[in-house]
């Protein structure tokens, strides 16, 4: 395992040509299921500052997907994500990185 910046990352072989890398710090990344358009994540690694990335996993009650944001966030605790629509029931992935 290798430590960075408190997380720890295990590569593992999964065959003689490919390599990958797993997170094995999930309060860093993860996925959310809206309901009613909104979800709050809890996560001690969310700060101030941090860069939040979000992506549309799989669609809920949304044809399409729709715009969604992070419209509240405490330090340490937790972070909001909103969609534009508020039917949206469509799986986010999320991620954590903090700038330097």
């Amino acid at each position: 395992a290798v430590e960075f910046d408190g997380a720890s990352f295990t590569f593992v072989n999964s065959d003689a040509v490919r390599r990958k890398i797993v997170a094995t710090d999930t309060n860093t990344f993860g996925v959310a299921t809206l309901a009613s358009g909104t979800v709050t994540v809890s996560t001690t690694k969310v700060t101030t500052n941090s860069r939040i990335m979000l992506t549309v996993q799989s669609l809920g009650t949304v044809t399409a997907p729709k715009a969604v944001a992070i419209t509240a966030r405490t330090a340490s605790t937790s972070f909001t994500i909103t969609s534009a629509d508020a039917t949206d029931t469509s799986v986010v992935a999320w991620q954590i990185i903090e700038p330097l």
